[in-house]
Order: structure tokens, then C-alpha cells, then sequence
């Protein structure tokens, strides 16, 4: 009877300890929370605490990643400082319906999606506004994929879209999408991505709840309400214990692993880069301009990085048409944000514009079109 009561008494105390230990914790957490909430800390953008509204995404059968169809809706991210609208068509394009003018694709991530900014501030917009809608430049940003593998993926699925000039804009960060991708073949066995001919782009990193995107968030977290990850994205407690744990793993936020992932690609992998470009410029009919974004200072200075690698397939494929833009100043970008403003998309689609008469790329193929006619 002794040792079962002492039993007793051990547990009672051992409830008494984690109780207050818990009481603590959370006095703590509010505490600590008031005093940063009041101090507000400089705390990297990639970590600091915001106000996020999103639910425009959904799984798709093809890619890892889509947009609704049919939606129109808010999206806010406080930190970046900026708030917009996102609307689409019944296809998931952020843009109209097409209808009958001259098609041109524009495909690629969040630069042709057009991260922060409305719908007719896009690069695409921007490029129908620069040629007074004599050309539908159709919006795939996003609709398409995250990287180059889920792009030729869903041409590849959308013969209506095939043989239509197609200006791929690209950035540093795509090598690293590609290297969280699984490629799934029509027989249910999987491979590395990029594989040729591939049947469907799964993607490790990334959750879509609710229409909201998550990245690279811990399992443990997402089975959390959508509304409690974000309140916790608006903790400074919680964004000060991320930046720590990033410098005690000596591990960095995503844009830094991104392109730390693009500065050294081998010859196999060059290799793989550039059958999947070749297979996106036959899809596109051999009418293919390729748009590489902030890649002026990279480029030439290491020979095996992600942007050179789209270099050496330019120069083994002279009908393929390259642009390399500069990186633009902080005036046409958001602030903390790399993304372009609604400044930077008009400055972008005027650049790409001017190559497109220099190299008379749209012209070029009309002609060819009515030579096979």
C-alpha cells in the first residue's frame, strides 16, 4: 500500500510540474510575443510574421501544382506590401477567355502568374496592351506548373495548345522546383525529373489546403486548421525560433537553397535541361523564346550554373530565340520582394517586346505558317 501511494503521489506531483511548466510556457509565449509585437524586431523577410490571403490553388491531375478555374478572389501578403485580385477563366488561366486573335503562350512561375499585382498589370496584359490586342498573349503562369518539367508536361496534354509561339520565361529558382519533382510515366513507374516524355509532375514540396499553397511545411504542422498555420505565420515568437533554428542547422530560407541548387548543375543533369527545353521548343512548333530573368551577373561567371546551361542550349539551337534581362532596381519591384510591381511588369513586357521586332519572332512564324498553308 505504501509503494502504491507513493505511486500516486509521484504521478500527482509529476501533473502539479508539467502543468505549471505548460502555464509558463504559454505566459511566456504571450509575453514574449506582446514585447516583439511592440519592439518589432528586424527579422528576415523570408521568416518575418505578415498577413497572407490566398486560396486561388488546386491539385492537378498532370502537374504539381494549378490554378481554380472560374475564380476570382483576394490575395494579400502584408510584408511584400502589396494587395490584389486574382481572377480566372473557366480554363484556370489567369486571364479573359480566348477568343478569336492570334494565340501566343506565355508560360512560366510567379513572374508570369504575376505575383502581387491584378490581373492587367501582368507581363501578358502588358504585352497585348503594347500590341493593341492584335495578339491574345495567354497567361499560363502557374495554370502550367511551377518549372519547365510541368510545363512541357501540360503541352504535352494539351494538343489545342501545341504548335503555338511560346515565349518561356524563366528563373533561378526553376532547377531547384525540377529537383523536388517525381516524374510518373503512363505505366505507374516513377523517375527523376526531368524525364522526356513524361506522363505527370508530382511535387514533393509543396500541399495545396483549401487553396492555399504550402511549402516545404513539416507534416506535424499541416494537420493543423489552415487558419491556425496562418495565425502562427503572424508570430514573432514563432518567427524568431525559425530564424534561429535556420542559423543552427546552417540551413537557409527557400530562395537562398534555390539558388545555391542552380549555381552547379553536372553534365548529366545539363544534359536532362536541355531535352526538356528541346521538348518544350517542339511543342511549341519550333517557335520558342526563352526569357531568363535577373541573369546578367550569373551568367558567364560559372559555366555549369542553371542559367548558363539554358545558355549552352541557345547556342546549340540557333531557332531558338534568348533574352537574358537584367536585374531590375528596387522601384519596380515590391518592397522585400523580388517580384516585379505593376512598374517593373510593364518595364519587362516593353524589353521583351522590342526583341520580339529585333528578332521578328511572331512575324517570323506567321509567315512560315502560311508557306505550309
Amino acid at each position: 500500500m505504501i509503494i502504491e501511494w507513493d505511486k500516486m503521489a509521484l504521478i500527482r506531483r509529476l501533473f502539479r510540474f508539467m502543468r505549471s511548466l505548460l502555464s509558463i510556457l504559454i505566459i511566456s509565449f504571450i509575453l514574449g510575443e506582446l514585447t516583439f509585437q511592440l519592439l518589432k524586431p528586424n527579422i528576415p523577410y523570408q521568416y518575418a510574421p505578415q498577413k497572407i490571403i490566398q486560396n486561388f490553388w488546386e491539385e492537378s491531375p498532370i502537374v504539381e501544382v494549378t490554378l481554380k478555374k472560374s475564380h476570382e478572389g483576394h490575395f494579400l501578403m502584408s510584408g511584400a506590401r502589396f494587395d490584389s485580385i486574382v481572377r480566372t477563366n473557366s480554363l484556370g488561366w489567369r486571364d479573359d477567355e480566348p477568343d478569336s486573335r492570334k494565340k501566343v503562350l506565355v508560360i512560366g512561375d510567379s513572374f508570369v502568374f504575376g505575383w502581387g499585382v491584378n490581373n492587367n498589370e501582368t507581363i501578358p496584359y502588358n504585352l497585348e496592351e503594347i500590341y493593341n490586342n492584335e495578339y491574345d498573349f495567354i497567361n499560363l503562369g502557374y495554370t502550367a506548373g511551377a518549372s519547365p518539367d510541368s510545363y512541357a508536361s501540360y503541352l504535352r496534354h494539351h494538343k489545342d495548345l501545341q504548335k503555338i509561339p511560346t515565349i518561356l520565361i524563366l528563373f533561378t529558382n526553376d532547377w531547384y522546383e525540377i529537383k523536388n519533382h517525381i516524374c510518373v510515366h503512363v505505366d505507374g513507374s516513377i523517375s527523376k525529373s526531368p524525364t522526356i516524355g513524361c506522363n505527370k509532375i508530382v511535387g514533393t514540396n509543396i500541399k495545396i489546403v483549401n487553396g492555399v499553397r504550402f511549402l516545404g511545411t513539416p507534416s506535424i504542422i499541416m494537420r493543423l486548421p489552415t487558419s491556425i498555420i496562418y495565425w502562427l505565420k503572424q508570430s514573432y515568437v514563432i518567427a524568431s525560433i525559425r530564424t534561429i533554428a535556420s542559423l543552427y542547422k546552417r540551413i537557409g530560407p527557400r530562395e537562398l537553397a534555390a539558388i545555391k541548387s542552380s549555381k552547379y548543375l553536372t553534365e548529366n543533369e545539363q544534359d536532362s535541361l536541355h531535352g526538356l527545353l528541346d521538348e518544350i521548343f517542339l511543342l511549341s512548333g519550333e517557335s520558342l523564346m526563352i526569357v531568363s530573368l535577373n541573369s546578367s551577373d550569373e551568367i558567364g561567371k560559372n559555366t555549369k550554373s542553371f542559367y548558363d546551361a539554358v545558355k549552352k542550349f541557345c547556342a546549340l539551337n540557333n531557332e531558338v530565340h534568348c533574352l537574358n534581362i537584367p536585374q531590375v532596381d528596387s522601384t519596380k519591384t515590391f518592397k522585400n520582394d523580388k517580384h516585379f510591381n505593376n512598374i517593373g511588369t510593364e518595364y519587362v513586357a516593353t524589353i521583351i517586346q522590342d526583341y520580339v521586332e529585333e528578332v521578328n519572332f511572331l512575324k517570323s512564324k506567321d509567315a512560315r505558317v502560311q508557306i505550309e498553308k
